[in-house]
């Protein structure tokens, strides 16, 4: 009872960072970028987040219908099998989200009035999370809660972090740049975590 008290806890303070920081750099992205930038910098994340929420929850659901049975039977073989194989269709799955996206913003930007050289690379978020949702399945599965709750916490304060830097510095594409680079070390540094559960 005391393990699942600490990882309601855990997720709870993790979820409440999370929010707070995405809020943070919501307002700190105004601020620094202005109406019109920030505009385009909301219009672009609009797009790449209906893309991702369309194509990509699909592939969670199934990794932790597959990792869930094989885990809890005890196939510790067919586990490590099926998440080769589910990084392996994430991954195409990804890339092939992203080709789409890059091929629509660059079709229907003029018309959307969306800035093409903001959204093609924002869109560069969503392969660099190929591989992320079944590491986060495999942590929970095998009782890392906490771990993945603290990870989730570092990874919001380091996104606001270099999102911050990145605004000062280079305006939207630094927001840009640090989105794509924080997603990709989240993804590599969630590998790793689960390897080590």
């Amino acid at each position: 009872m005391r393990r699942f008290a600490r990882n309601v806890v855990a997720s709870g303070i993790s979820i409440v960072v999370s929010a707070a920081c995405q809020l943070s750099m919501q307002v700190l992205l105004v601020r620094l970028l202005g109406i019109e930038q920030y505009g385009v910098y909301v219009a672009a994340v609009a797009v790449v987040s209906f893309a991702e929420l369309a194509f990509l929850n699909r592939a969670a659901d199934f990794a932790m219908s597959s990792l869930s049975r094989a885990w809890f039977q005890g196939r510790f073989d067919q586990v490590r099998m099926t998440v080769a194989t589910l990084e392996r269709q994430d991954v195409r799955w990804t890339v092939r989200v992203f080709l789409l996206l890059a091929l629509a913003v660059l079709v229907f930007s003029k018309l959307a009035r969306l800035e093409a050289f903001i959204l093609v690379p924002l869109a560069l978020s969503i392969p660099a999370q190929a591989g992320y949702g079944v590491s986060k399945t495999l942590l929970i599965i095998s009782g890392s809660i906490q771990i993945q709750a603290r990870f989730e916490t570092a990874f919001s304060l380091a996104l606001l972090t270099l999102g911050s830097i990145g605004a000062l510095t280079f305006g939207v594409s630094g927001v840009v740049a640090a989105v794509v680079c924080a997603n990709a070390a989240k993804t590599l540094l969630a590998r790793k975590l689960a390897r080590a559960a």
